[in-house]
């Protein structure tokens, strides 16, 4: 799963069409589904929200059409990787609803390993649920944490979910990003410095498309809050964990650089040193599209048999 986030000082009517170019570049960490939250938190000096989600790829729930059609000052969106007894439109993010603090939309990279204990806890409580994924579980917490405050009410969230998680929260006109203690999902800041805006993404590759400048990873166990006033970094649990290394493998595109390390170069290093643990005699080398393509280049400089692209992969 990919999420994106734009936080601008001023309102704007191009959020939606900015969020496309980023969400698209993230469309390998899922094809389910995808989604958007707009939020004005200025004009009329109100909160209005506008969620618009649905099964398919970005460019089936991002219409041209809407690019200008909405304004606001916060974004976040999402693209989904689910199971098929989870591909629903309701089960596509964001999610959001009323709580204590205001309107509250949270998208969620992750997943919750104590997910059934707290899902059976909120029940037993009284809680009702519309969806069948965790980050639903997320949102009931932070509603009912939202009586200590915004910044309280995020760190006792966490504080209960175990298992990996990168977070990007709407709650009034606060963009709030979350990594978990392990770091097993990454989370990037990037800033679009001529129009002010910060920007939170599931990968590098993100924010070179939308003209981003990469600012910092969050690191792990860290939570930061975006508003008017810029950046404040609250660290909730110190960790020096990187994020999982299934990422470098499989997950990441090939021009993403997570927590300092290049993909591209961690695949091509990965398959020379597969060629000096292991060497044999072959006629030729073949990647299997598209992650494995590096490493296959890496095992054939190391070794000096040819490369071949004898796998193709229908991208329709």
């Amino acid at each position: 799963m990919g999420i994106l986030a734009l936080h601008s000082k001023k309102v704007r009517n191009d959020l939606v069409g900015i969020a496309y170019y980023g969400m698209y570049a993230l469309q390998h960490r899922g094809q389910a589904g995808a989604g958007y939250t707009i939020c004005d938190s200025k004009t009329n000096n109100e909160v209005r929200i506008k969620t618009i989600k649905n099964v398919g790829l970005v460019s089936d729930v991002f219409k041209v059409e809407d690019f200008q059609k909405f304004i606001g000052t916060i974004l976040i969106a999402h693209t989904r990787y689910g199971s098929k007894n989870t591909v629903s439109s309701r089960n596509c993010q964001p999610v959001g609803g009323e709580s204590a603090m205001g309107y509250i939309s949270l998208v969620h990279n992750g997943d919750i390993s104590n997910q059934v204990e707290l899902k059976q806890e909120l029940l037993n409580d009284g809680s009702l649920f519309q969806t069948a994924i965790d980050t639903e579980i997320i949102l009931k917490l932070l509603s009912i944490n939202g009586k200590y405050g915004y910044k309280e009410a995020v760190l006792k969230t966490v504080e209960k979910l175990k298992g990996c998680f990168a977070l990007g929260i709407i709650i009034n006109d606060k963009l709030i990003g979350v990594r978990d203690p392990e770091g097993l999902r990454p989370l990037c800041l990037g800033r679009i410095v001529e129009d002010d805006m910060y920007v939170l993404a599931s990968e590098t590759c993100a924010l070179d498309a939308i003209g981003a400048e990469f600012v910092r990873d969050i690191e792990a166990g860290e939570m930061v809050v975006i508003d008017d006033n810029g950046v404040e970094s609250i660290k909730y649990k110190e960790s020096t964990k990187k994020a999982s290394s299934f990422e470098y493998i499989y997950f990441g595109r090939p021009d993403s650089v997570i927590d300092g390390i290049s993909v591209y170069d961690f695949r091509h290093q990965t398959g020379r040193c597969l060629y000096e643990q292991n060497p044999i005699e072959a006629d030729i080398v073949i990647g299997v599209p598209d992650s494995g393509v590096p490493a296959a280049i890496g095992y054939s400089e190391a070794s000096g048999i040819p490369y071949s692209a004898a796998l193709l992969k229908n991208k329709y």
